[in-house]
């Protein structure tokens, strides 16, 4: 089990990652350095996934509103790809494929960590 201060400390440095990747355009990249992060954190996968992949979303959301033209970018995109609901899909689809990008590397480190914990016990 993953101590609630343990928990935090990934919380925000998965924010602050995803934030920085985000900032220069590869939001895209967040599961590579969450694959360590969930290796490190020593948790089930199911724990990883959500707890990173919402530091992903979050850092994302984040970096979208640093940006004073994120979202009239993203109207301009349901615009020409005739989306009604302006910029809402756009945005729902990013914070989605950041959340599953950020969650899947997590999950992969956790499972990673677990796979290679069981080789030391011997049990697999």
């Amino acid at each position: 089990m993953i101590g609630k201060t343990r928990m935090i400390v990934f919380f925000i440095t998965g924010v602050i990652i995803a934030i920085a990747l985000s900032a220069v355009g590869y939001w895209e990249f967040m599961f590579i350095p969450m694959i360590p992060m969930g290796y490190a954190m020593r948790s089930r996968s199911i724990v990883s996934l959500a707890l990173l992949g919402l530091a992903g979303a979050v850092g994302a959301m984040a970096s979208i509103l640093l940006n004073p033209y994120a979202i009239q970018d993203g109207a301009v995109t349901a615009a020409i790809i005739g989306a009604p609901g302006g910029p809402a899909i756009p945005l729902a689809l990013t914070l989605t494929l950041a959340f599953l990008n950020a969650g899947l590397g997590g999950a992969a480190g956790a499972q990673a960590s677990e796979i290679i914990r069981n080789k030391r016990e011997g049990k697999g």
